[in-house]
Formats: structure tokens, sequence, C-alpha cells
């Protein structure tokens, strides 16, 4: 009776041969990564849903000027717990040195058997159950796919976006974004870390070039360089918005137009829609399964449509008649012809 059998459908939690393992038979950085994601999913609902949490987590930058008043005075202290909105270039900029630091140190065990101090805290302190679920060509794709995207969105933050110098977001806002963007860089290749050698004594050999040219790689990379290439120009439309950041005080027709061009005439929030194209790339790309970065790709959905939600509604509430007469059959909010 110590083991329990999984007879239902494959779990966010898959255990070989589907027993219900103990924490010495599972890879306690997986499980950790997981648990992180299905924690903010059910918070991000859960937020969404409740007044008391939606007035003060939910909105942040320019959302904050539609948002619903503090439902008590815990709510409004709580809401004081804010940072600059520019601090969301740390998303990119920590997790780029993570991931870059990740990198050198998997072509450092690949080429030679070395192993850096990431990898040697992660063959002490953890066991390689459940870690040789993802090949070691799609581990290295994962990182390299998150090298340019984290490069790209660092660019974009500090010499494109145009980010206003009051705009706030809440410190959880910032919390949850590090994390998830770690969340990411491991999960890319945490499911292939014995694959890698981590935990093995006989090196591993590097895969021939054609083992990367398999149809699901080339779709995969296609699907993320083109999604990639419209976000960036979606965020080069808003910075193009302001001729200068914006300054405390001004009319908010000085600080906000409505964006014109590209996606921009169908989805309300197209670089948002870009997102969930680059993050669906990476289940692609690992054939949907690796159930880490599932969950990453339905946090995004779940997130970033709870944001576009709120922000189609910010556009029609801040321009009225004229957001009307731009767009006389409306946009659709995140995802064209669903939401």
């Amino acid at each position: 009776m110590n083991d329990v059998i999984i007879v239902a459908c494959p779990s966010l939690f898959q255990f070989p041969n589907g027993v219900l393992p103990t924490f010495e038979t599972v890879m306690y950085l997986i499980l950790a990564l997981r648990g992180f994601i299905l924690a903010i999913i059910f918070a991000a609902l859960l937020t969404e849903r409740l007044r008391f949490l939606r007035s003060t987590f939910l909105a942040y930058g320019k959302l904050v000027t539609t948002a619903l008043p503090p439902a008590s005075s815990l709510s409004a202290r709580l809401g004081t717990l804010t940072v600059p909105k520019t601090w969301f270039a740390h998303f990119y900029l920590v997790n780029l040195a993570l991931t870059l630091v990740t990198a050198c140190e998997i072509r450092g065990l690949l080429t030679s058997g070395r192993l850096g101090a990431l990898l040697k805290v992660l063959r002490r302190l953890d066991t390689p159950e459940m870690g040789d679920r993802e090949p070691v060509q799609e581990c290295i794709l994962g990182l390299a796919f998150m090298i340019m995207q984290l490069g790209r969105r660092s660019y974009e933050c500090l010499f494109v976006e145009r980010a206003s110098t009051t705009a706030k977001m809440h410190v959880a806002h910032y919390a949850v974004g590090l994390g998830y963007y770690f969340t990411m860089v491991m999960g890319s290749w945490a499911e292939g870390a014995a694959n890698l050698g981590v935990w093995s004594d006989e090196p591993t050999l590097v895969p021939p070039l054609r083992s990367f040219l398999q149809p699901h790689h080339l779709l995969a990379l296609s699907l993320f360089l083109y999604a990639s290439v419209h976000q960036y120009h979606c965020h080069s439309i808003l910075a193009s918005l302001r001729s200068a950041p914006a300054t405390p005080g001004a009319p908010i027709e000085a600080r906000y137009s409505i964006p014109r061009g590209d996606w921009f005439e169908y989805v309300t929030t197209p670089h948002y829609f870009c997102d969930v194209l680059v993050y669906f790339s990476f289940c692609v790309l690992t054939r949907f399964q690796n159930w880490t970065l599932i969950l990453t790709f339905s946090w995004t959905v779940i997130n970033l449509g709870i944001v576009a939600k709120e922000t189609d509604a910010w556009y029609k509430h801040t321009f009225g008649d004229k957001y009307k007469e731009a767009f006389p059959r409306g946009r659709w909010a995140m995802l064209p012809g669903i939401f």
C-alpha cells in the first residue's frame, strides 16, 4: 500500500511508471519549477476574481488610471508596495546573465566533461530522476532560444522602449516576473540534465549538427523567429508614440496615443500575442513532452490574457469615441479570432 498507481490521464507531475515517487526518486528542481508556476497561475486567477486582490495587485503602469479603488485600508497600504516599471528590464538582464552562465557550463560539460559551479550544486543536491526526458539537442536549442529572447528584450528595454518616468508596478509583479523567467531558463534544459551528463562520470557525446535539424526543431525555430520579429515591430510602434519619455503631470493625450499599424489594426495587444507565439514555440520544440514548459506557456496565456482585457478596457475608456472611430469593427484583445 506504499505505492499509488496513477490511472488518470498524464499528469502535470508525470512520474516514471505512473508510480507516485518519494523525494529520493524525483528531481527536486523540476518539481520546484512546476510548483512555482502552478502557484502563480492560481494566484493570477484568484487576483482577477477577488476585488480585494484585484484593486491591490492587478493594475500597473497606465492601467492604474482605470483600476478599481482599494477595497479597504489594508488593500490601499499593500498597493503602495511598488517599484518603478522600468525595472521590467531586470527580468531580462538578470535571466540573460543566468542563461549565458548556464550555456557556458553546459558547453564545458559537453566538450571537456567539466562541471561548473551551477551544475556541481545540481549534481550534489538533486537526483537525476526525471532528468532524462529531454534530448540533448532540445536542451541546447532551448537555451539558444532563451538567449535570443532575453537578449532581444534586454535590447528593447534599454534602447527601444520609452518608459514613463512615473509608472509603477507592484513588488509582487516584480518578484513573479523574475521567478517566471528563471523558471523558463531552467525549465528549458532541466528535464534533460541527466542526458547532458550532470550525474555521469562518462563524457557525453556532442550530437552531430544534422540532429538539430529535425522537422519540429525547424518548425519551432520558424515560429520563434516570426513572432520575435513581429514583437520587435510592435514594441517599436509603441515606442514611436512618444517623442520623449512621459513627464509627470502631462495630460493623458500627451502621454498616450492609440497605436496603429502592423497587427495593431486587428489586436489591441499584439505584442502579447507575439509573446504567446514565442513561448508556444518552446512547446513545439520539445514536442509537448516538457510539462514545465507547457505550464509556463499556460501562465503566459492566462497572465497576459488578464492584462490584455484590462488594456482593451483602458483604451475604450480613455479614448472613447475616438477609439470607436479608429476601429469601427472593434479589435480582438489578444488572440485573433478567439479573445
